[in-house]
């Protein structure tokens, strides 16, 4: 077993209402399974690394539980050095779901997101997007800051939760990638793009290597 160990976080499950494009055709959490499962496959597998990947939830189609989620993933963290947990997503600009921006040329764009806390997280999401916006330049990034990148939120999953008014922190860095909005129509064609994906895959894949490189985990 290696010393450090990525999580890779698959998006809402089925039974999530909302997390779907406006005519149904896209659904945020096929998508983000099959996204973790190329990047775990077709681009951390064949090369040689010096940490192990992970997709805990692939197979589930329904939501396990936020909470869960970071118990099962503190769970793991305890056998490794240095966990990092990425969590793959779609946004969405409007609940009920409506298409905007339709004429856009650069559709809604990618954002990263890390807790309130300022710590090593909001370091890690910096690096991971440099890597991504010198590969992809022609995508739209939201950023909050050029030198802070991450919008701040404390989602569960990269943050914690409580149990019976007791905090449980996260025990392993994380950020959660937007990837392109799936009621806007510039980005749902790229959503639904095989090349796009295709391409996007080598993309978020070598930021997430970059972190590892950077831990002194990977070549």
């Amino acid at each position: 077993m290696n010393k450090a160990l990525l999580i890779l976080d698959v998006a809402h499950g089925a039974d999530v209402p909302g997390k779907r494009s406006p005519d149904g055709k896209f659904q945020e959490w096929m998508w983000s399974r099959g996204f973790c499962k190329r990047l775990m496959m077709e681009f951390f597998n064949p090369m040689h690394k010096g940490f192990d990947v992970i997709v805990p939830y692939l197979h589930s189609h329904d939501e396990p539980g936020l909470s869960t989620r970071v118990k099962v993933y503190n769970d793991l963290s305890r056998d490794y050095e240095f966990t990092f947990t990425a969590s793959m997503h779609n946004n969405a600009a409007n609940n009920p779901a409506k298409w905007w921006n339709t004429m856009a040329k650069d559709g809604g764009g990618i954002e990263i997101w890390t807790d309130k806390e300022h710590n090593h997280s909001d370091e890690l999401a910096n690096i991971f997007m440099k890597v991504i916006m010198t590969l992809a330049p022609n995508e739209k990034y939201r950023l909050n800051h050029p030198k802070d990148v991450s919008k701040d939120a404390n989602f569960t999953v990269i943050h914690g939760y409580k149990k019976k008014d007791i905090f449980i922190p996260r025990k392993y860095e994380a950020f959660l990638l937007e990837t392109l909005f799936m009621d806007n129509v510039v980005d749902i064609n790229k959503l639904m793009d095989e090349k796009w994906n295709t391409e996007w895959v080598k993309v978020v894949g070598m930021g997430l290597l970059e972190i590892f490189k950077f831990k002194g985990y990977a070549n």
